[in-house]
């Protein structure tokens, strides 16, 4: 055989050598565990971008979640919004900011009140003799000035966290909101209940007498029946006594939650038939009537025996079992100045622990003047 040609034997020995290194390389790329981040990292075919996950898994420890430690753990999404438990009715406040409010100067302010008294004078001779003499009285009541707030202590850490956070929160200007929803509700509560305190000195807690609290003329018992045609003639009765009916045009009516649906059963039962888009239009003309009281938002539109219209708000603040009918002309929110403000009022100073400190408050009195202008109810359910 020529020498450019192979032996049978070494033919086969290269063929036997082959199959020895494939079976060799096969069993080198038998499939290798890898960790999480190593498999992430092998998946990204731009180099930057697999550097820069390569150094952000060599900085941060990776678990498997099927792990102890892991195993609660889960990926979930952030709802934009925070809800909120807040209650933000303040019916008589509201009915009270609607107006100017008066400017008290100091602790106790002066409700001056004029009763023209015997409002008939006789005949007379003129040849003979004099009219008698008749005259108006004039007298006043007084209600104190109080101060109702909070504190707030917001450290700078919690400041800077709730900014920095996916809400990008002014923790700060929150805690001062819900300070004045607390004002506002408070102030609320004591406009009805709150027993006149006067000491003024130091140690002791100045307080105005509450709205209802002050109403003692008029007065009616209902002993645990619920309003009806008849009572509420009685209060418009008395207050008419004093002012006459047309003098009654502001009249309104706050009561609890429990009586709306009692006047609302007292006009449907004065109105009867089945039409209801006459009801509805007879309801809104009585509306119409009340519109520029200012009032806030009115619950039951009524209308009495002597063709007054009544609006009934519900007050869930109001002492329980209380309804009041009165000139809704007449009480006015006294409010104490600072600095020619009339708040509400936050003060700030920092304090030694990198807090800030701020204290929020009002200054007010409530000017009732002339009980005899409105007639409050008692207990009914």
């Amino acid at each position: 055989m020529s020498n450019n040609l192979a032996a049978l034997s070494d033919v086969i020995d290269y063929i036997q050598g082959k199959q020895v290194s494939t079976e060799t390389v096969e069993k080198q790329q038998a499939p290798v565990y890898k960790s999480w981040d190593e498999i992430l990292t092998d998946s990204i075919p731009d180099s930057v971008t697999r550097s820069k996950i390569d150094r952000l898994c060599k900085a941060y420890a990776f678990k498997d979640v099927t792990s102890v430690d892991m195993g609660p753990v889960r990926i979930s999404s952030l709802y934009p919004i925070i809800a909120q438990i807040i209650n933000l009715e303040f019916k008589l406040l509201k009915m009270l900011s609607a107006k100017a409010p008066y400017r008290v100067t100091d602790y106790q302010t002066r409700i001056p009140e004029e009763n023209i008294g015997n409002d008939q004078v006789p005949f007379f001779n003129v040849d003979s003799a004099l009219p008698p003499v008749a005259q108006s009285i004039l007298t006043e009541r007084t209600n104190t000035l109080g101060a109702q707030g909070q504190q707030i202590q917001v450290s700078f850490m919690a400041s800077e966290l709730a900014a920095q956070s996916p809400y990008r929160r002014d923790e700060l200007a929150n805690q001062i909101a819900k300070a004045m929803v607390r004002i506002n509700r408070s102030m609320n509560y004591q406009l009805w209940n709150a027993v006149e305190s006067t000491g003024e000195a130091v140690g002791e807690v100045p307080q105005p007498g509450g709205f209802f609290t002050r109403s003692t003329a008029n007065g009616q018992a209902l002993g645990g029946s619920n309003l009806t045609d008849a009572f509420i003639a009685n209060a418009v009765n008395n207050m008419a006594a004093y002012f006459g009916y047309d003098g009654l045009d502001d009249i309104v009516a706050f009561t609890d939650q429990a009586q709306i649906s009692v006047v609302r059963n007292l006009m449907i039962n004065r109105y009867p038939g089945n039409n209801p888009m006459a009801k509805l239009e007879y309801d809104n003309e009585l509306v119409a009537k009340v519109k520029s009281m200012g009032l806030p938002a009115i619950q039951m539109i009524y209308e009495d025996n002597n063709g007054l219209v009544i609006p009934f708000i519900r007050d869930t603040q109001m002492p329980a079992g209380s309804t009041l009918i009165f000139k809704g002309g007449l009480p006015t929110l006294g409010l104490f100045q600072l600095q020619g403000n009339f708040g509400p009022f936050v003060i700030e100073r920092p304090i030694t622990n990198l807090y800030k400190l701020d204290v929020c408050f009002q200054l007010w009195t409530l000017v009732d003047p002339l009980q005899v202008s409105r007639a409050p109810m008692t207990g009914h359910p």
